[in-house]
């Protein structure tokens, strides 16, 4: 006889793009065994994550005013804020719960313990199984700490968020480092995305032969968006070769709007804006990356993961990183591109090393995307979250073991 299905809700609390944690609960929600388990996700505004997954016959919902996170400064201010979102969470769940006639078996934060602190609170309230997915360094306080103490897991996604929570003691039932999937494309997959993204560098009046540096990401300061630009006005001349062009896409993050503002005014100071094509937040940044000859990744404080350096790495474009947080883990301490953070003269040797070309360019390109594949799996992922779910809703996994290298338990 079957097991009953364990009802299992997703909530994803960013209200500021579809970054890195939208792809990453996608592709779980895409592919999670719906033998076992029955997913819900709960989205705080309308996205095309969201619509994605409606249309894959997934029960989604969106949130016409998504409850105020609970990060003012003052504490008697902070605690009442928690106090107001921790009730307004509840009663979301609770009208979730009773519409499907039966309770979530686990509910899974998706985003930060910080940010989604009213919602773990709720769920706790309610005496629900939470698995809290951790993607950020998070600036944790003592109600983190009691909030996360109760939880079913935490999970941590690199070593550099792990040991950021041991740090500020956050300790779960279970805490355990599980790194973020991806979709390894084929050969014929990136010929073809080559193909595309050198049609979308023509129509943006990329010249034939023109080296092209890719940042794609937030533009934030925090990203370094600004030392990228200074990277690539300090590249030196190259003999016999077109001047390179700098494709920025990506669009400015919500607490800094007035961002790309003035990134564009350093590069007209830098004397570059005429070689630096603005494309917005795209949808084919794969295709670009594989038409690419670099892709950048500048940020200059610690990055939780690094997914736009392993999306480089597993679609076979030459990457040039800042060695902060969880880049390094993701391609390699031996990655010749990686450099230090707001160094752009390091950057700028290491982006004509290259151009260059060279044995060590190939090479890179080849570990990488044998590094991809065998440690950052979307198949990977979505078991390692599986075995979590299961075992937070007291459901044991049947199905031999099935262990990869970059997955593992913590304290």
């Amino acid at each position: 006889m079957p097991a009953a299905l364990v009802p299992t809700l997703h909530i994803e609390g960013a209200i500021d793009g579809e970054g890195g944690s939208f792809r990453s609960l996608t592709g779980l929600l895409e592919r999670i065994d719906r033998s076992r388990f029955e997913p819900v996700a709960l989205f705080c505004r309308a996205c095309e994550a969201a619509m994605r997954l409606r249309e894959q016959g997934l029960d989604v919902y969106v949130l016409p005013e998504p409850p105020r996170r609970p990060l003012a400064s003052g504490r008697v201010e902070f605690y009442a804020e928690l106090l107001r979102a921790t009730l307004k969470c509840a009663g979301i769940i609770r009208s979730l719960e009773q519409g499907r006639g039966s309770s979530f078996g686990v509910i899974h934060t998706n985003d930060q313990l910080v940010t989604n602190a009213g919602w773990i609170a709720a769920a706790r309230m309610l005496r629900r199984a939470v698995v809290c997915h951790e993607r950020q360094h998070g600036d944790f306080r003592t109600v983190h700490r009691a909030l996360a103490s109760g939880i079913a897991a935490h999970v941590r996604i690199s070593a550099s968020v792990d040991a950021h929570c041991r740090e500020h003691r956050i300790r779960a039932r279970r805490n355990t480092l599980v790194y973020n999937g991806l979709a390894i494309p084929s050969a014929a997959e990136k010929a073809a995305a080559r193909e595309r993204g050198a049609r979308v560098l023509a129509e943006l009046g990329v010249g034939p032969g023109a080296p092209v540096l890719l940042y794609a990401g937030t533009v934030a300061s925090w990203k370094g968006t600004d030392s990228a630009v200074r990277a690539f006005a300090a590249l030196r001349p190259g003999m016999g070769r077109p001047e390179p062009i700098l494709v920025l896409a990506g669009e400015a993050s919500a607490d800094a709007p007035s961002w790309p503002n003035e990134v564009e005014r350093l590069s007209r100071e830098l004397g570059v804006a005429e070689r630096l094509k603005w494309v917005g937040r795209r949808d084919d940044v794969t295709d670009l990356m594989c038409a690419s000859d670099v892709v950048l990744h500048a940020a200059v404080r610690p990055e939780p993961f690094g997914r736009v350096p392993l999306e480089a790495m597993a679609w076979g474009a030459p990457v040039v990183a800042t060695d902060t947080g969880g880049v390094a883990e993701v391609l390699g301490e031996e990655h010749p591109g990686l450099v230090p953070a707001g160094r752009p003269g390091a950057m700028a040797r290491a982006i004509e090393e290259v151009l260059e070309g060279g044995g060590a360019t190939v090479a890179a390109v080849a570990i990488g995307a044998e590094r991809a594949e065998a440690s950052f799996s979307i198949e990977a992922h979505v078991r390692e979250m599986e075995k979590i779910f299961g075992a937070a809703a007291g459901v044991s996994d049947e199905r031999p073991e099935q262990r990869t290298d970059p997955v593992r338990s913590s304290e």
